[in-house]
């Protein structure tokens, strides 16, 4: 972005802001090949596909939380954009199945040939910051034209408990009194790590955006908490979003699929299978 003169993603980028700048920001040298995508590809899971649907106005599974939902217009309108980053002579993203020469993601975000990276993981965050010339930042996720309130974003949480069956409750207790204080709030923050408390947003954002260590815009993190929504329940969702799910799209993204259509219909099997042989 920098070196481009470009400003850097906005609270209220439109998904037209962010093809704009992704566009931009990719690359080639005199061989045709690239040099530098504008954004990443998430290839493998639903980190990133599944934002697009979401925020298209669908879902994994329709309203009973067990039908896929791959062959409704929303989730084909997401899968679509997720193919026209990636696929195409506007591209600005690398296309995972491809063996083209070239085509490589050249290392992703984390390589610094990458300029932008939609969804993310704040799992992710302490690596970013092992690079300590990695200058980073995050951002609300960019929202289709027209749909400023369009939710999508994952959220998921990992909480702490006391077990039935602990031999020591009472050290339990402290423990988590420890966790959710505010030196363990203190703490969590230090490490890169997030909670989603009211005493730990005050926390964070009482310190000046400028004195925080990298992500600094921490007001995108809680909007997006706002935003987010949480993953199906369905116990079969996380195998069924990744592989049975993802080797369908990768037939899209290489033409085994010619439409939006035709993938829906097969990754609505292709689940159902999965499914059916457990």
């Amino acid at each position: 972005f920098d070196a481009s003169g470009r400003a850097y993603p906005a609270d209220d980028w439109t998904y037209s802001d962010f093809i704009a700048a992704g566009k931009a920001l990719t690359k080639k040298n005199a061989s045709n090949e690239y040099t530098q995508w504008g954004c990443s590809t998430t290839a493998g899971w639903w980190g990133e596909y599944l934002i697009y649907a979401r925020q298209a106005g669908g879902d994994f599974y329709k309203a009973d939380g067990k039908t896929p939902a791959m062959d409704t217009a929303a989730f084909k309108q997401g899968i679509q954009f997720y193919k026209d980053k990636a696929v195409g002579a506007d591209k600005f993203a690398p296309n995972p199945g491809s063996t083209a020469v070239g085509e490589g993601d050249l290392g992703g975000f984390l390589s610094r040939a990458t300029a932008m990276e939609f969804g993310g993981h704040v799992g992710n965050w302490p690596g970013l910051n092992a690079i300590s010339t990695l200058r980073w930042d995050v951002a609300p996720l960019p929202t289709p034209d027209g749909k400023p309130d369009a939710r999508g974003g994952e959220l998921a949480t990992e909480g702490w408990g006391i077990a039935k069956k602990s031999l020591n409750k009472s050290a339990a207790l402290k423990l988590l009194m420890y966790l959710y204080g505010a030196e363990g709030q203190e703490a969590f923050s230090s490490a890169g790590k997030l909670m989603p408390t009211k005493d730990f947003k005050e926390m964070v954002l009482k310190t000046p955006k400028e004195e925080r260590a990298n992500p600094q815009n921490m007001e995108a993190v809680f909007t997006e908490m706002e935003r987010g929504l949480p993953l199906p329940a369905n116990p079969h969702f996380s195998a069924s979003a990744q592989a049975p799910v993802f080797n369908e799209i990768l037939k899209f993204l290489n033409g085994q699929y010619a439409t939006a259509d035709a993938f829906g219909i097969g990754a609505v099997a292709a689940v159902n299978n999965f499914v059916n042989t457990l």
